[in-house]
């Protein structure tokens, strides 16, 4: 095991989950995802795009202490309490995302056989990246991972 697989194992051991940051360059916005929560608490493990390195800490953060609380996510389902007082939509990622956005995942769990959920936020109007009026800058900074399909 690398030294880096081997700080991964030791953070999933002591906080139950390891996050990884991934920062913007010029054709795509930063993001962030969990490694651990898969093994730690057989959830899902979750993704954010287009926020700051630090706000998708604490939100990822809380939300490995939801999961370890029973908290459940439900793709397609519009969820409160995780970014203030705005709604997020949860989407299900598709596989074919895995290499590009999971990559440290995928080694680390040496396969693609795992879940992954996207927390989709909103414009502070409730605008979100697939509404026909959302922005196009916004639409390019938080892609949406898989289909978006609202219950």
């Amino acid at each position: 095991m690398t030294d880096y697989a081997n700080r991964i194992k030791a953070d999933i051991q002591k906080y139950g989950v390891h996050i990884i940051h991934v920062m913007a360059d010029e054709d795509e916005a930063n993001f962030s995802y969990t490694i651990g929560l898969t093994e730690v608490y057989n959830k899902p493990e979750i993704i954010m795009i287009g926020q700051s390195q630090e706000l998708h800490q604490i939100i990822l953060n809380n939300m490995a202490y939801d999961y370890k609380d029973g908290r459940i996510l439900s793709p397609g389902k519009l969820e409160e309490n995780i970014l203030d007082e705005y709604p997020c939509m949860i989407v299900d990622v598709d596989k074919k995302y895995f290499e590009e956005y999971l990559g440290i995942a995928v080694d680390y769990y040496n396969h693609k056989n795992f879940k992954v959920l996207q927390i989709v936020w909103p414009t502070q109007l409730g605008i979100f990246p697939n509404d026909k009026d959302a922005p196009d800058g916004f639409k390019k900074w938080q892609p949406i991972l898989g289909k978006l399909k609202i219950k």
